[in-house]
């Protein structure tokens, strides 16, 4: 409870249970927290049914074929008089099949994984209203464990290096519904990375709420610069990341980026409002200066850096004034993107429960002319590359007749002529023409065209 920074949970799910830890001992502390009201409902998956199964010598159980994998299903009548006894009274539960959940529902639903996450929220819609905490946290089986088998024919790929977030901003359901950050091993991350540069994957973006937190869940594992550096040194020509956290990304971070080539120099870095006031609402837990001194030291290590951010317009109690600061720190800045967007209150978030939401047209308006102002930048920054030869990933055919797509390092998108790059792969290209949103260029070399036709005459 400490570490989730809450006084109360609705709903606790626990996937297993440690088989040298007394049943007993988790029973009784259970019961205490129900007790106490700190836990209103306990859920216990299979798989902890049948560690309380094996603790107990509770008759075994045959196995059946489900729909997914082969899963040991446990009978209510053998579980069921153990976890009684106990004092714990338990209903059918589980995402992967059936499991226990203490408490009184208006139903005891039985589901599997595939309408797990439509299904649940059918328990806690009043949770969600009243601002208390569901922390869905059955990801964490596949963060531990579970390796993806690389994408057919792609020359990029994603790979999940931390899942979870820490920070709490109001306007954000993710803590809520995520739960603390949670590392993947860091040996699983290497071995992905590794079959998907067997596989030919020429770009991985490794992605995370906050993937600057990336170890700091875990003793032991490598901090992000470290695992940025390791992931660098595989021999994949491309490496990116997303998304970054201002208050998480440290000078460490900055210098692995800066000495590590593979590293593409794209670093995407929310600021959300140029306002401290509005920042202290958000509970962002950083303010306009930190801000630009990170920008700074960015600029500094690395002066050819494209950064992109996201900006929350109209949050609840933003000022014409408060806008005027987010205008002027984009100017600050000078971003060559940014991704913009209006306010949306989120039921089960601080800032719906407690704030008055401004009137849309007020937002819309103020989105329309940061709309201007990135338009202004970022065709200000287009045209530097105009001249310069860039590295670019073609991947595919584009909306322009005659033209395929790919993107840069800095992540421009970028249109060459079909005829120059038939088939998608890694292609120098020298930078023609700019626009706000686009670079147009021509084909001067090739580096690693992969052997898939393009689907473009």
């Amino acid at each position: 409870l400490r570490r989730l920074r809450t006084d109360r949970i609705d709903l606790f799910y626990q996937h297993r249970v440690d088989p040298a830890v007394p049943i007993e001992d988790v029973a009784g502390a259970v019961r205490e927290l129900i007790a106490a009201g700190k836990v209103r409902h306990f859920g216990l998956s299979e798989a902890g049914a049948r560690t309380v199964r094996r603790a107990h010598a509770v008759q075994p159980v045959t196995a059946l074929q489900s729909e997914y994998s082969l899963w040991t299903r446990t009978p209510e009548a053998e579980v069921l008089p153990t976890l009684e006894d106990l004092g714990i009274g338990f209903v059918p539960f589980s995402p992967l099949g059936k499991g226990f959940l203490t408490g009184k529902m208006d139903a005891a639903t039985r589901f599997d994984r595939s309408d797990f996450r439509s299904t649940l929220p059918r328990f806690t819609p009043e949770a969600l209203k009243a601002n208390e905490r569901f922390f869905d946290l059955t990801f964490r089986e596949d963060v531990l464990d579970y390796i993806p088998p690389p994408p057919k024919g792609a020359l990029s790929a994603h790979v999940t290096i931390i899942r979870g977030c820490n920070h709490h901003c109001t306007y954000c359901i993710v803590p809520t519904t995520r739960g603390p950050e949670v590392s993947r091993h860091p040996d699983l991350i290497l071995k992905e990375i590794e079959l998907l540069k067997q596989a030919g994957v020429v770009e991985v973006t490794l992605l995370g709420q906050n993937v600057n937190s990336y170890g700091k869940d875990q003793p032991g594992f490598p901090s992000f610069a470290e695992l940025l550096r390791m992931v660098g040194g595989m021999g994949i020509p491309r490496v990116r990341f997303l998304t970054s956290h201002p208050v998480n990304f440290t000078d460490d971070i900055i210098e692995a980026i800066a000495e590590t080539p593979a590293i593409c120099r794209y670093i995407h870095l929310p600021v959300q409002s140029g306002s401290d006031r509005v920042l202290r609402r958000m509970a962002r837990e950083y303010r306009r200066a930190h801000y630009l001194e990170r920008i700074r030291k960015i600029r500094e290590a690395l002066p050819d850096a494209v950064l992109s951010t996201d900006i929350i317009v109209g949050f609840p109690g933003e000022t014409e004034e408060d806008f005027q600061e987010t205008l002027s720190l984009y100017d600050e800045v000078g971003y060559d993107q940014a991704y913009m967007f209006i306010y949306s209150p989120r039921p089960g978030t601080p800032a719906y429960k407690h704030f008055q939401d401004l009137p849309r047209e007020v937002k819309v308006e103020r989105l329309m002319r940061l709309i201007e102002k990135q338009k202004e930048w970022s065709y200000r920054r287009n045209l530097e590359w105009v001249g310069k030869t860039v590295e670019v990933l073609v991947r595919g055919e584009a909306k322009e007749e005659g033209f395929v797509q790919g993107h840069d390092r800095g992540n421009h998108p970028v249109l060459v002529p079909a005829s120059q790059a038939p088939v998608p792969g890694l292609y120098q290209v020298e930078i023609k023409q700019a626009t706000p949103h686009l670079l147009f260029g021509e084909v001067v070399g090739a580096e690693a065209p992969a052997p898939i036709p393009l689907p473009v005459a």
